[in-house]
């Protein structure tokens, strides 16, 4: 039960998606803990790598010679506060808006975030490889 409380404890505060913070109100109501309200996304925290490791892509236009850094979600929220902190424009990627996408592609920004902030905060599934292989 102490293991549990510690993990509590260590992510409260932190968490970004409106749905799990109410899943997370719950836990917090059952092992009588305080819920903090969540911090500012800074631009140095690992929420976008969580994002992008899990629903996220980086595309080549040949024709442009541009690159593109993407996340798709089904909740605008949760991309919406990537805009402010990291850059990017976030559309909806389909006719009934019941998906969305976070599109980074101002050359500055993709290279601000290839340079610096994958370099600090790391993928860690298979994009880890695949982005140390081709940046």
């Amino acid at each position: 039960m102490a293991g549990i409380q510690q993990v509590i404890r260590d992510i409260n505060g932190l968490i970004q998606n409106p749905i799990r913070y109410l899943q997370f109100k719950k836990v917090c109501n059952i092992y009588n803990i305080d819920v903090l309200p969540s911090v500012e996304l800074k631009y140095n925290s690992a929420y976008l790598s969580g994002l992008f490791d899990s629903d996220g892509s980086v595309y080549f236009n040949k024709q442009s010679m541009q690159v593109f850094i993407t996340i798709s979600q089904k909740g605008r929220e949760l991309l919406d506060i990537l805009v402010p902190v990291y850059g990017g424009v976030v559309w909806s990627s389909n006719k009934n808006s019941t998906a969305f996408k976070w599109t980074v592609s101002k050359k500055n920004d993709v290279l601000s975030l290839i340079d610096n902030y994958f370099h600090w905060n790391n993928c860690v599934s298979a994009k880890k490889t695949n982005f140390a292989t081709h940046f």
